[in-house]
């Protein structure tokens, strides 16, 4: 039933090379179709494959049809070899190794929610992205003993409290003030860094006030 099997057959005499042809394009049309989403529903349907089949054939279909580029070497041929909830249960983690180079990274899945808007301190508006909070906090956490792991968790749940208000729209002070309630508790000079920046302190005193606050 493979296109070699026929060949070999033709070849041996068993049966002509016209039929070797013709049985080989026979399969080659049955594969096609099984490749199609409702080609597999199709063929269970009829009898020709079971249901676990045509369920395994359009999973592995639906994967093939989503193949994402390895970001070492760039080739597309990557797989998923493990898939799990990540920590806060809000998002699936992916493992993925790259057929091409043999190299392993991870994504995240996570549910497509409508744009959130920034309303900036000039008043101004844009899109909300989780790279700007990510980048301020890493700096806060310069040479601190806070983990990459800490870092994610923390802002996942600034995320999580963004999430719950269910607005469309949100001013970046709010975002601030949620960032530093949690880097409080988290690391007390980060946390003096972050608010450095963000209350943008004028003097010395304003900054030790900042601090005595910490230190109560």
């Amino acid at each position: 039933t493979t296109p070699g099997g026929f060949a070999d057959a033709a070849a041996a005499g068993n049966i002509s090379a016209g039929e070797g042809v013709g049985r080989v394009d026979a399969e080659l049309k049955t594969v096609s179709a099984r490749t199609t989403p409702r080609g597999f529903a199709d063929a269970a349907a009829a009898g020709n494959i079971s249901a676990g089949e045509a369920l395994g054939g359009r999973m592995r279909n639906s994967y093939r049809r989503r193949e994402m580029k390895c970001p070492f070497c760039s080739h597309e041929n990557t797989r998923v070899i493990d898939s799990r909830p990540a920590e806060d249960n809000n998002s699936i983690r992916r493992r993925r190794v790259c057929d091409e180079c043999g190299k392993r990274f991870t994504t995240y899945e996570k549910v497509e929610t409508i744009p959130l808007i920034v309303i900036k301190k000039d008043n101004n508006r844009e899109t909300y992205e989780r790279s700007k909070i990510e980048g301020g906090v890493l700096r806060a956490c310069h040479k601190r003993p806070v983990s990459a792991q800490a870092i994610t968790g923390l802002v996942d749940e600034v995320e999580n409290e963004i999430s719950n208000r269910e607005e469309k729209e949100i001013s970046s002070q709010v975002i601030g003030e949620l960032v530093m309630n949690k880097l409080k508790d988290l690391d007390a000079v980060a946390y003096v860094r972050f608010a450095s920046v963000y209350r943008e302190f004028k003097d010395v005193n304003t900054f030790m006030d900042e601090l005595k606050k910490v230190l109560e």
